[in-house]
């Protein structure tokens, strides 16, 4: 008999000892649907937080340059996609927006770069060719060439060249960037002249008749 009440009392304690290992491993093992609040944490300790809801977490990095994390503990969150204190639904996955810390979240639309102004062109016709290029460029614009002589020589040597004629007027204004075109000469060059041929002078009828023979020119009058 005494034997029957101790074994029962073994058992039951056995049983109680289960019943306990099961709750605690329950217990250890469940999950949370709310989303929880990681802003700010690190990415480490974020994961720790969200591994109870059983979501997969991706990462962006803030700056956009698409860096790789190597320590977790180096990089903190500054958004997450899920709100925190809602349900997770059937979402299966959280993104979260990472970065080192005081790093800044890159513009989404970011500002078009600043235009130069536009720029009043120089008038250079008559300089050396060093100084009138060093005048155009500095404004941010860019020069061509072109033998004002016709015959398509190259520059060589800038010092013996001199502008003697631009695409642009002084003064004009153009946009930054634009191509100024420079005609230039050698020392004591002129540019080729077109020589315009007058037109012949028109005659009359009496300049004519004046040209030809006496009796030609009485009976010219006689018939008129």
């Amino acid at each position: 008999m005494l034997g029957k009440r101790l074994g029962a009392v073994i058992a039951a304690a056995l049983t109680g000892i289960l019943l306990t290992a099961c709750d605690d491993k329950m217990s250890s093992g469940a999950t949370s649907d709310v989303i929880p609040d990681v802003i700010g944490m690190t990415l480490l300790d974020a994961k720790d937080e969200l591994d109870v809801t059983g979501l997969d977490v991706e990462t962006i990095d803030i700056t956009g340059q698409d860096r790789m994390v190597l320590i977790e503990g180096n990089w903190f969150v500054a958004g997450q996609d899920l709100p925190a204190g809602q349900p997770a639904g059937d979402r299966t996955t959280i993104t979260l927006s990472i970065g080192k810390e005081g790093e800044a979240r890159a513009p989404e639309h970011p500002s078009p770069p600043a235009q130069d102004p536009p720029a009043v062109v120089p008038e250079v016709v008559g300089m050396m060719l060093p100084d009138a290029k060093a005048a155009i460029e500095a404004l941010g614009l860019d020069v061509e060439l072109h033998d004002d002589t016709g015959g398509n020589r190259s520059v060589f040597w800038e010092h013996n060249w001199t502008v003697s004629s631009q695409s642009v007027a002084g003064g004009d204004m153009v946009a930054a960037g634009q191509v100024l075109t420079l005609g230039v000469l050698k020392d004591g060059e002129h540019p080729p002249t077109t020589t315009v041929q007058a037109p012949a002078p028109s005659t009359t009828v009496d300049d004519e008749i004046a040209q030809m023979d006496p009796a030609t020119q009485t009976a010219i009058n006689d018939a008129t």
